[in-house]
């Protein structure tokens, strides 16, 4: 507690002195300089913050920069501007006619923007030049890899994830014994098991100490025998060998001799055996007794489990007490009721009433059993994520040429980055691949991050230099996904950085249908040509339908820079 306090106290501390730092320099500059020099100096600087947006492109870093930048570009977007000119009107400044007129027509057209049937008309120009650039995928170079470019910035939403599992470490003081008693089970043959272990392990060590006949047994098995079994290595049983010749005749004393050795060979094998047999009895009492200990320890879990039960109830009457006679006490000290003599309690109305005993309301919070439900469900997707179920079918029908998907975005700005985070998990990467394993069924090794991206020229930049430090032969070509509002800008940025190769285009995230006569009769006809109805209400405005002609021209207007810039050849060459 004293804590918070001291860092609560400080925070003011410095939120104070920057207020004065701010109040004095406010001062100075506004007695020491005059109002037309700082007028200058703040159109100096957007400038400059829009030379730098245009020589390394709009700044992405979260910082000062991109503040400026947001400030600045905001009066250039269709809800800006229309703020902007309706800040003028109502301020009451004196406007010339012709400058009244500019503004009324200004508001006009962005009126128009927030129409359905406008709306719909500019994002179907920009989609229709996405289908125009669809064509058939050319064959693959010799040795390459079908690519499939992903753009999954602005894809996924950031929601709760499950806990990291931590894998299982073996205790460090776990016995020898129990882990030679693991080997030993682990060396049983494949087999359906629905006994005891410990009368398995019993089965396991009394095969493997069979009966010894020695008139069985040949030079084979006495070799086998004399070797320290193997895993899963035991002595085979022979056909029994005669100890006489092929004719009959008696042995020699030199053939006795050697019989008498390999006796005494048998009968330290015996020895051996034996000794192993009694080795794997000890074990065997161990590991019952271990498991006497562990039914004792869970009885006397139970046993506690059960006091602790016992010991709650006792509390839960004990709460109920002192709650009853609180409520006594109230009664009490609460004035009599009209007619009831001094000092007789008023019997209340009703036992349970809210005013005799009020009980706050429970705070709401995220209970044991609704975090795993959380955190449990699959990634949360935007509007543009329908690229991603888009990326994992053109996967999937790539089987034969061994895809790989490329994953471009980059960090959120809006997540918070924790301690002992890196930059690669907090990013939108991380997310989209976790979508595509776990909902989608895309192996990780099909799978390829990168976590720098924020624009489409960016991407295109870092996905051609990560495939390079990778050496992924993408065979002369790339599958470009992405939405089709702004696949035709991609497209021409990624055509104009991977120079020679081929892109195919794929785009997805369509907002209109295509006008019937785009589609040739020969490709479909009657009901299988999918119409849009206009209805009254396409001529009502919307705030969906400003939301989609804000896209469309924020399209047009990033077209025109990424033109202006050289990144982008509207215009193919013949």
């Amino acid at each position: 507690m004293i804590l918070l306090l001291t860092d609560v106290f400080l925070l003011l501390t410095q939120v104070l002195l920057w207020l004065v730092v701010g109040l004095v320099a406010w001062f100075v500059l506004l007695k020491a300089l005059p109002r037309a020099f700082l007028s200058l100096l703040v159109l100096l600087l957007i400038l400059v913050v829009l030379a730098l947006s245009f020589v390394t492109g709009p700044p992405r870093d979260g910082g000062v920069l991109e503040i400026l930048w947001r400030i600045i570009s905001f009066p250039f977007t269709p809800l800006g501007l229309a703020i902007v000119l309706l800040a003028i009107l109502l301020s009451g400044t004196k406007l010339t006619t012709f400058a009244r007129r500019a503004i009324l027509i200004g508001l006009v057209i962005l009126a128009l923007g927030s129409f359905p049937f406008v709306a719909y008309y500019l994002a179907q120009e920009l989609e229709m030049e996405a289908i125009e650039l669809i064509t058939a995928a050319p064959n693959l170079e010799a040795g390459g890899r079908r690519v499939i470019v992903l753009l999954g910035q602005g894809t996924t939403r950031s929601y709760l994830r499950p806990p990291a599992t931590n894998a299982f470490v073996p205790p460090q003081n776990a016995s020898p014994l129990s882990l030679e008693a693991a080997q030993m089970l682990a060396r049983l043959p494949l087999q359906k098991v629905e006994e005891d272990p410990v009368l398995v392990l019993t089965a396991f060590l009394q095969n493997t100490t069979p009966e010894v006949n020695l008139d069985d047994w040949g030079e084979e098995e006495i070799l086998l025998a004399q070797a320290p079994p193997g895993p899963g290595r035991m002595p085979r049983r022979r056909p029994p060998t005669a100890l006489t010749d092929p004719g009959g005749a008696i042995p020699d004393e030199g053939r006795a001799q050697e019989l008498e050795q390999r006796a005494q060979e048998l009968e330290r094998a015996a020895e051996e055996m034996k000794r192993r047999a009694e080795e794997g009895e000890s074990r065997l009492d161990d590991l019952t007794r271990r498991a006497e200990e562990g039914q004792n320890r869970i009885d006397e879990m139970k046993k506690r489990a059960a006091e602790i039960e016992e010991r709650a109830a006792e509390l839960k009457r004990r709460a109920e007490e002192s709650r009853a006679r609180a409520v006594e006490a109230q009664e009490r000290a609460s004035p009599p009721a009209d007619g009831a003599a001094p000092g007789q309690r008023a019997t209340p109305a009703s036992p349970a009433s809210p005013a005799a005993s009020p009980r706050p309301k429970p705070k709401i919070a995220i209970t044991e059993e609704a975090y795993p439900i959380l955190t449990g469900q699959p990634i949360q997707l935007t509007e543009r994520g329908n690229r991603l179920i888009y990326a994992a079918q053109l996967f999937q029908q790539e089987t034969a040429n061994n895809p790989l998907i490329v994953v471009s975005a980059s960090t959120r700005p809006d997540r918070r980055q924790k301690e002992g985070e890196r930059r690669e998990d907090i990013s939108e990467s991380a997310d989209i691949q976790r979508f595509l394993t776990n909902t989608m069924r895309i192996p990780a090794s099909g799978i390829l991050l990168e976590h720098n991206s924020r624009s489409v020229r960016q991407s295109a930049e870092n996905v051609r230099k990560l495939l390079a430090d990778q050496n992924i032969n993408y065979g002369g070509q790339i599958t470009l996904v992405t939405s089709a509002l702004n696949m035709n800008r991609a497209a021409l940025t990624f055509a104009k950085v991977f120079d020679e190769a081929t892109i195919v285009v794929r785009p997805t995230d369509f907002h209109t249908l295509p006008p019937p006569e785009s589609i040739g009769e020969e490709l479909a006809t009657g009901t299988d040509v999918v119409e849009r109805q206009f209805q009254a209400s396409d001529f009502l405005p919307s705030a969906d339908a400003l939301y989609l002609s804000t896209q469309a021209i924020d399209e047009y207007i990033s077209a025109f820079y990424y033109f202006l810039r050289g990144w982008i050849k509207p215009i193919v060459p013949l």
